[in-house]
């Protein structure tokens, strides 16, 4: 039986789905699959009924809330004063807009300045998620059209994957399927999935060069739905550790089980990914081997631009195959350290403890769903490498004594052509 490390064409059919979804995310995939380059951040798609003024102006509004989504991470975003001051007046930071029609419906695209929504953001004191975004792969019990519970396939053709696929989009998360071939019939069944036998799932995942998976359930339950979900990372020992977060509760209709399983899954990981502006002056000297030519160059400069973590950056030394960099950033070295965990083409080579200063927090969900930031005391993040302590919430004060942090790795060897 020949088993699939990285099915391909699972990926190539989700990117290719996703202009259906949504329109809106495109989703570029690693030689790996084991993250997703999320691009197009700054466009949205809306449906509108015509084209007339009052829809058109609608749908900028609307697009523009998608675009602080997708760049933030978190549904309250849409709450904060200054951002909400844009929304009434988006068009400032739009750059063009124009229409689509697709299978009888209308859609206004439209385009706004990405560095107006990040430095937006970044006023507003936002998490600002950058394009190199964790993949992850869902298990997903409901049930069908007969009444019986099946595991929803890359090949299903049902609403409820629709609705997950748009939802996702939406939020810029990239998601997959499993393929539910011969291979995975074998190894896991629904009561594996409903059950959260986390060791089954977490073996039928190990084909799926994912960063993380999902096992969740929606099921008719009187005039609504019940749901569950369990995030885990794609580890060795997944099946041995607690769930990264779950819940259980019950709504109206599946959209909105659907709709507040993404909002859950996204605070996760902007919790882990997203950049906040600390205000501290907080720097990191990186260097990265295996540049030996001109084309890794300009690929390196290229993904270190991206980076959200990072105000400035300073190539101070070029030796050999290493080139060395001076990075000040927005927030620790954590920080960043655990959004370049994602880049496959990074493998880090030694590690230092250096001292760092942060004030960031962490982000809650209160019982009715909605998202909040804290800036607790002493708010721990767990990372790859082990658990850092964070520094004292709040505004910036002078004084501070930088916390130790465990060993990180200050040199990465880059892997990238």
């Amino acid at each position: 039986m020949q088993t699939i490390l990285a099915p391909k064409n699972l990926a190539q059919k989700f990117i290719a789905q996703l202009p259906l979804l949504v329109l809106s995310t495109l989703i570029m995939f690693s030689a790996t699959l084991s993250a997703a380059e999320v691009t197009q951040l700054d466009e949205s798609l809306v449906s509108v009924d015509n084209r007339s003024t009052a829809q058109r102006n609608a749908g900028i509004k609307k697009a523009f809330d998608n675009v602080i989504l997708k760049n933030s991470g978190l549904q309250s975003a849409l709450k904060n004063p200054l951002v909400a001051a844009k929304h009434k007046n988006p068009n400032a930071l739009m750059t063009q807009y124009g229409y689509q029609e697709k299978e009888g419906q209308l859609y206004l695209k439209v385009n706004f300045d990405n560095r107006s929504i990040v430095n937006l953001l970044r006023q507003a004191n936002l998490p600002v998620w950058g394009k190199q975004r964790p993949l992850t792969l869902i298990w997903l019990v409901s049930d069908n059209e007969n009444g019986q519970r099946q595991i929803t396939s890359d090949e299903s053709d049902t609403p409820m994957k629709e609705d997950f696929s748009r939802q996702a989009s939406n939020r810029g998360m990239p998601f997959i399927f499993p393929l539910m071939d011969l291979d995975d019939s074998m190894r896991i069944s629904v009561t594996d999935v409903r059950g959260m036998f986390v060791d089954n799932v977490a073996g039928a995942s190990s084909r799926y060069q994912a960063d993380f998976f999902i096992m969740a359930s929606i099921e008719n339950s009187g005039s609504g739905v019940e749901y569950a979900l369990s995030l885990y990372a794609k580890t060795r020992n997944a099946a041995s550790t607690a769930p990264l977060l779950s819940m259980n509760s019950d709504a109206n209709n599946v959209n909105t089980a659907i709709s507040a399983m993404m909002a859950k899954v996204s605070e996760y990981y902007v919790d882990q990914y997203a950049i906040v502006d600390s205000g501290d002056q907080l720097s990191a000297k990186v260097t990265f081997s295996g540049i030996s030519n001109m084309q890794q160059m300009v690929a390196l400069e290229k993904y270190i631009g991206q980076l959200r973590a990072i105000k400035s950056s300073q190539l101070v030394e070029m030796k050999d195959d290493s080139v060395t960099y001076d990075f000040a950033l927005f927030s620790t070295q954590a920080d960043l350290f655990r959004v370049m965990d994602l880049e496959p083409r990074l493998k880090p080579l030694s590690k230092s403890a250096e001292p760092v200063m942060s004030t960031m927090g962490s982000y809650s969900s209160g019982a009715n769903g909605s998202e909040a930031y804290s800036s607790s005391p002493y708010s721990p993040k767990t990372i790859g490498r082990g658990t850092y302590i964070q520094g004292q919430g709040g505004t910036p004060s002078a004084g501070k004594t930088p916390t130790k942090i465990p060993v990180i790795a200050t040199i990465y060897q880059w892997k990238g052509h």
